[in-house]
């Protein structure tokens, strides 16, 4: 009976203390080899491209699934399209774009970034993206029309993705990732298991 409960001592106080970590990706072939089976792709091709100001977006899938809501307030959001690509932005160069995860499982979340002027060209630049939680980085856009890839993998639920405005650009998203599986902590485990081994160790002594 000692053994079990200082063992589910251990196993509470492992779980309580493991702190969040987000494993940050740039590479988008990198990020999707290391997503969890079941996760969501939204390429916006359901939608009308060069809509807008439209007011939200929401979008569902996955398996779990996972929900999510667009908006970039107060002006809205655009449907932009590149060289066949739909992407979503900013209708005004001065609003961020939420990206707000209405399920709480969301364990992983990316996609491809632009930046484009008021004639539709792309742009040289950088692009800021925050995430809840405390993870934040930067996506390269380049005027010859490649794209800048930035996601993380997380080890708590993300609730919502902020993409910074640009005061002389319009902001683009395209190739949505999102995740509900989350991705286990390899280190944990094996503190766990030694901790455990321990103290079966330390019981036996006792016992002989």
């Amino acid at each position: 009976m000692k053994i079990t409960k200082s063992v589910a001592a251990l196993l509470v106080g492992g779980a309580m203390g493991a702190s969040a970590q987000s494993t940050i990706y740039t590479s988008e072939s990198a990020f999707v080899a290391a997503l969890p089976s079941g996760y969501y792709l939204e390429n916006f091709s359901s939608q009308t491209a060069f809509a807008g100001p439209l007011s939200s977006l929401s979008f569902s899938g996955g398996a779990p699934t996972v929900n999510y809501t667009i908006t970039a307030d107060p002006a809205g959001l655009f449907i932009n399209n590149d060289s066949g690509l739909n992407a979503v932005g900013n209708y005004n160069s001065g609003n961020d774009v939420l990206v707000t995860f209405t399920s709480s499982n969301v364990y992983a979340a990316g996609a491809e970034f632009y930046l484009n002027n008021l004639a539709g060209a792309n742009q040289n630049g950088s692009i800021t993206i925050n995430f809840s939680g405390g993870a934040t980085g930067s996506a390269p856009s380049s005027a010859t029309g490649s794209y800048g890839f930035f996601g993380i993998i997380s080890t708590t639920p993300i609730s919502s993705m902020t993409v910074v405005h640009d005061a002389n650009y319009f902001i683009n998203l395209a190739n949505l990732y999102s995740g509900a599986t989350p991705v286990p902590e390899p280190a944990t485990g094996l503190v766990l298991l030694t901790g455990i081994a321990g103290l079966a160790c330390a019981r036996w002594r006792k016992l002989f």
